[in-house]
């Protein structure tokens, strides 16, 4: 909590973005890991009002979100390995994905930040069914709050654009 304050807080997140993608498992789950947590840090309702603002900031500094969440889709539909989707406990894939879709607080912005990055070089392989069929699906666990369907859908998602990638291969 005391670095979100902290002038290199942008700087770090803007590091973590970046790196996040990393193919060195360890590195990879431990700046998912930062990222999901600040991310949650601006969600929390006990220091929303406070750090909210030093995480907004942050995500400016980084393209405004969007480098982290084609990063993060990019990886999900097969750029990063499979090892990176899941994790119990030391940062994922899916556990950044999920933190991002709490973070952003209109199902509008979620829904064009998920286009662009299903649009971004990394998910080429990607087809519009499939774009389609995963942000709709998305968005309607979102709104349910439904933690094990998101999961469903983003393993779903994941095994599917592999699948088309492997192909293209």
């Amino acid at each position: 909590l005391a670095l979100v304050p902290n002038p290199v807080f942008g700087s770090v997140f803007q590091c973590a973005c970046v790196g996040s993608v990393v193919e060195h498992p360890e590195a990879s789950h431990a700046l998912l890991l930062f990222v999901e947590n600040a991310l949650l840090i601006g969600v929390h309702r006990r220091h929303r009002a406070e750090l909210r603002p030093f995480v907004e900031q942050a995500i400016s500094q980084a393209q405004g979100g969007q480098l982290l969440v084609n990063n993060i889709i990019a990886g999900i539909a097969g750029q990063l390995p499979t090892t990176l989707l899941y994790s119990g406990s030391d940062g994922s894939l899916e556990m950044a994905l999920d933190a991002i879709c709490q973070f952003v607080e209109s199902d509008e912005n979620l829904m064009l930040m998920l286009r662009t990055a299903l649009q971004s070089p990394g998910c080429a392989h990607v087809n519009s069914t499939l774009e389609t069929w995963f942000i709709a699906n998305l968005i309607k666990a979102r709104k349910e709050k439904n933690q094990g369907e998101f999961r469903r859908i983003v393993g779903e998602f994941s095994d599917r654009a592999r699948l088309r990638l492997n192909r293209k291969l």
